[in-house]
C-alpha cells in the first residue's frame, strides 16, 4: 500500500534518527492529521492499495499491520466511508 497523504495533515514524521535505510530498508516520511478522538490525541494517515493488492483484498487475502519496535499501541484500520469523508477525517 502507499501513503497518499492525508487532508488537512497536521504534521510530517519523518524516519526515525537512528534508522539505516542500508540495513533496515526505506523509511520515508508520513504524512498525518491529529484528531481528538477516544479522549486523547489520534494520529491518522491515508493508504491507497493498488490494483494487484485490491486483487488480493477481493481475494479475500489480509491486511498485514507491521508495528516496529517491542510494544504493541493501541489503533484501528478502517476503510474511510463517505461519512467520515464527509468530515474530512
Amino acid at each position: 500500500m502507499e501513503s497518499i497523504g492525508i487532508d488537512n495533515a497536521t504534521r510530517d514524521l519523518n524516519p526515525p534518527k537512528n534508522w539505516d535505510r542500508d540495513t533496515q530498508g526505506p523509511c520515508g516520511n508520513l504524512l498525518i492529521k491529529d484528531v481528538p478522538m477516544y479522549g486523547t490525541n489520534v494520529m491518522m494517515s491515508a493508504w491507497i492499495p493498488s490494483k494487484e493488492e485490491l486483487e488480493w483484498l477481493n481475494a479475500g487475502h489480509p491486511v498485514i499491520l507491521g508495528i516496529v519496535g517491542h510494544t504493541h499501541p493501541p489503533l484501528f484500520i478502517k476503510v474511510l466511508d463517505a461519512k467520515m469523508e464527509s468530515q474530512k477525517l
